[in-house]
């Protein structure tokens, strides 16, 4: 009984202790990353009924930026995700955080439920305790961005997978809906979420093709009126659910909201090089190593990793999440590999539950339960102390981000601009769309060589802090008549007369 106790509470405690560490870890603000602003102004324009008008001023960021600050517009899941919390407390970050951090608890409990039934029960803690306080985890956490959602349906639609592929469910129907939907959500959360629907039909087909029969079929043999025919249809019927589901559900978002024109595949091969290929695969090949921490500790951690990840593939080939797993996590390697364009560790994200799943796996190697389970509960140690450091760190300095748009200084000059430039005018600033979420103003940032008497620019916002834009400010003032008309210790706000 008291067995029995531990282990129902045990996940509820990991979750409030990870969500106190989440909390205590955010800043008050953001910083300026133009990203959380696109989604931000996609939500505002969602809740104001305005997304025709969204897309065409950010057209005119986009078109008019000399660097490439992303889509005319993102997937409006994400956008759709934080309108709640933007109808109720408007632009207040706290709680964006919180719907991001809602997130990430329901990901911890969807990867407890998904390896219970392969892992220890001590194993499968460790697991989700090594994501629950991982440092690099909590302080993504402080930044509005798609990485956390879209890690939650991703994984969520692995499982379910699993579930409806893999085992005899009693609700299948329910959770072929389910599985539709996800998809579903995931795609519109992230475009490269269209890999869940493709790895879900190469399973299928991998099982057939090599007849492992390991699909089955959530319908008895035992009906009485030609069962073979009978379980062949409904079985097929059962696979081909989420399928309908999914497309069904895009069909109609896809009439019901505005895209912009698709840059992915544009950028894709307009843009791919055996460099960029190359380039890749050397920055993926180490990048995981930014889970388990920063410096020469934390490649060596994840060096030492590998080659139980490798002995845990090995280990699980005969077992019925082999095919998925592998699948999925190829495909997100291969689509990275081949963008032109570096993603970071938060790419990444989705593989990292199946990257630990199969290091697990690899230390089974150790015959007694004691050993293999010291790297584990090592490693928590280690992300427990540092997480608890940066903590330290961030209540020591007030929670102040340490640079963002909601410092004093960016303040004041947003606060200039609404109260003194008409909303028609163009303003140029290096992070645009900052700008345009807090100003309402149109705003770009262009090739300053390519400016001349005939621009179209009014305004000209000087980050001093900046070193590119303080020499963009010299090449400007010389090709422009200009007229300093706001300073304070960080920016300056220049009419431009021509």
């Amino acid at each position: 009984m008291r067995s029995l106790k531990a282990n129902t509470f045990i996940l509820p405690i990991i979750l409030l202790l990870s969500s106190v560490f989440h909390i205590l870890r955010w800043t008050i603000g953001h910083d300026w990353g133009g990203d959380f602003a696109g989604y931000l102004s996609q939500t505002v324009s969602l809740y104001n009924g305005t997304l025709d008008e969204f897309i065409i001023y950010n057209k005119f960021t986009i078109k008019e930026s000399d660097a490439g600050f992303g889509p005319i517009a993102y997937p409006w899941g994400f956008p759709a995700l934080l309108l709640p919390a933007y109808s109720l407390f408007g632009l207040s970050m706290f709680p964006f955080k919180l719907t991001i951090l809602f997130c990430f608890i329901c990901f911890l409990v969807v990867i407890w439920k998904m390896f219970e039934q392969t892992l220890s029960r001590t194993e499968n803690i460790l697991m989700v305790s090594l994501f629950a306080f991982n440092p690099l985890l909590l302080s993504h956490s402080d930044s509005i961005l798609s990485d956390t959602p879209f890690l939650l349906f991703s994984t969520l639609s692995i499982y379910l997978m699993q579930k409806l592929l893999f085992e005899k469910p009693s609700k299948n129907l329910f959770i072929g809906l389910a599985l539709g939907l996800f998809f579903s959500i995931a795609v519109s959360i992230r475009s490269n979420g269209i890999l869940l629907p493709i790895t879900y039909c190469l399973v299928i087909a991998f099982s057939f093709l090599l007849k492992k029969g390991s699909i089955r079929s959530p319908i008895e043999s035992n009906q009485t009126i030609n069962p073979s025919k009978h379980l062949l249809v409904q079985h097929v019927a059962n696979l081909l659910l989420p399928l309908a589901v999914f497309l069904i559900i895009q069909r109609i978002l896809l009439y019901s909201l505005p895209y912009s024109e698709n840059v992915h595949l544009e950028l894709l091969f307009s843009n791919f090089s055996f460099k960029s290929f190359t380039s890749n695969v050397v920055e993926y090949s180490f990048r995981l190593k930014d889970f388990f921490g920063t410096g020469y500790y934390g490649m060596g951690l994840y060096l030492l990793s590998l080659p139980f990840f490798i002995l845990g593939i090995k280990r699980s080939v005969n077992q019925d999440h082999f095919f998925l797993y592998l699948i999925y996590t190829f495909l997100i390697i291969l689509l990275l590999l081949v963008w032109p364009f570096t993603q970071g560790i938060r790419f990444l994200f989705p593989l990292l539950p199946f990257y630990l799943f199969y290091v697990f796996l690899g230390l089974r190697i150790y015959p007694k339960k004691i050993t293999h389970l010291f790297p584990h509960t090592l490693l928590l140690l280690i992300f427990t102390a540092a997480s608890t450091h940066h903590i330290s760190l961030n209540l020591l300095n007030g929670r102040a981000h340490p640079d963002g748009p909601y410092s004093k200084e960016a303040i004041e000059m947003f606060h200039f601009i609404q109260e003194n430039t008409p909303l028609t005018d163009s303003i140029i600033f290096r992070k645009p769309r900052v700008l345009r979420l807090y100003t309402e103003r149109n705003s770009f940032y262009p090739k300053f060589t390519n400016i001349d008497n005939e621009v179209l620019v009014d305004w000209y916002v000087n980050d001093k802090n900046h070193d590119l834009d303080n020499e963009n400010k010299a090449l400007l003032i010389t090709k422009l008549q200009t007229d300093l008309v706001f300073e304070n210790g960080r920016f300056m706000v220049f009419r431009i007369l021509n």
